[in-house]
């Protein structure tokens, strides 16, 4: 009978290896259910530390579980991850109805291009954007257990340029703004 010994080192490399796959699963979880966060957004939600999800990130990235998305914001690189298998949809919205206050969301919805990097959109008519907006039009609006889905026009995704943009979608009551934040590099 032979016995061997490991090395100490060589547990203590085991252990942390063990270690980095937990927190790579549990990491890629939080990415699954919240897409295109960048690295301090994942640490926040999280609770890590940036370099603690720096490297998760990267061994992911290697195994071909995440993908980057570049995009230049005020002027600075952003860089957000993805599972690899995400495929957003540039021009298709979706909003829980319970963020929205009153929500008075049918079957369609009111868009309005209200500048060149807003898009705001309303379950009624807007008096003040019915004046203003230089784009305007009126989109089907789906719900889906409490979920209100949109899809914009093509007007609206060609002159955004939606599909090599990142959106922000915030509400203010009863009303969605669509802030187009920069081009993806």
């Amino acid at each position: 009978m032979t016995l061997t010994f490991q090395k100490p080192y060589e547990k203590a490399a085991e252990k942390r290896r063990r270690i980095g796959e937990d927190t790579d699963q549990t990491l890629l979880g939080v990415i699954r259910e919240y897409p295109r966060l960048s690295l301090y957004e994942l640490a926040l939600e999280t609770g890590w530390e940036v370099g603690k999800v720096d490297g998760s990130v990267k061994r992911l990235h290697e195994k071909g579980l995440v993908k980057f998305e570049c995009f230049i914001k005020a002027g600075r690189r952003v860089k957000l991850v993805s599972a690899i298998d995400y495929r957003p949809s540039s021009n298709v919205f979706t909003i829980p109805k319970n963020i929205l206050e009153n929500a008075s969301w049918k079957d369609s919805a009111y868009v309005y291009g209200l500048d060149r990097l807003t898009i705001g959109v309303s379950g009624k008519p807007v008096p003040e954007w019915e004046e203003t907006a230089e784009l305007k039009s009126k989109a089907p609006v789906k719900e889906i257990d409490g979920t209100l889905i949109f899809q914009l026009l093509k007007d609206f995704s060609q002159f955004y340029a939606l599909e090599k943009s990142i959106v922000t979608l915030s509400t203010v009551k009863d009303v969605v703004l669509l802030i187009i934040e920069g081009q993806r590099c």
